[in-house]
């Protein structure tokens, strides 16, 4: 049995093809956009963080830059998030939210996230302590 299509029907087949391939370009340049925005972001809070490359140091400012960078998805900048949290850098101390993106840090297989987390789970600090849970942790931050 051989499959014929009738040309105007392949013309439509092979444009609507070539705007979905165009569609999906666009959708990952735009997502490398956001990655790239991310970086700015985290790298933008180290310099209001520690006062330099020009910028005076401002924790709010710092803090809402580690924010932003996490919610783009820029994994390092989940940890420095959790931590202004617990330490109340810049923003409300907020032991639950630390808590949550030490988990998401974690998860991501970031070693220094993980080892926040097992001092949260440890000391019980945004959630009940576990001392398995904390330990399984440290092991997981050393390798």
């Amino acid at each position: 049995m051989q499959l014929q299509i009738e040309s105007h029907h392949m013309r439509h087949l092979l444009l609507l093809m070539v705007g979905l391939l165009l569609s999906v370009g666009n959708i990952n340049a735009q997502h490398s956009d956001a990655g790239n925005e991310a970086k700015r972001q985290y790298s933008m809070g180290w310099n209001y963080l520690n006062g330099e490359n020009g910028y005076e140091k401002n924790l709010t400012k710092a803090f809402n830059c580690f924010q932003n960078a996490a919610n783009g998805g820029y994994v390092p900048a989940y940890s420095q998030t959790g931590y202004m949290l617990e330490e109340g850098e810049g923003t409300q101390k907020d032991m639950s939210a630390a808590f949550s993106w030490y988990q998401k840090s974690a998860k991501a297989d970031n070693a220094y996230g993980q080892y926040r987390l097992a001092l949260c789970y440890q000391y019980g600090s945004g959630t009940a302590k576990d001392y398995q849970q904390a330990l399984d942790w440290y092991k997981k931050s050393r390798s």
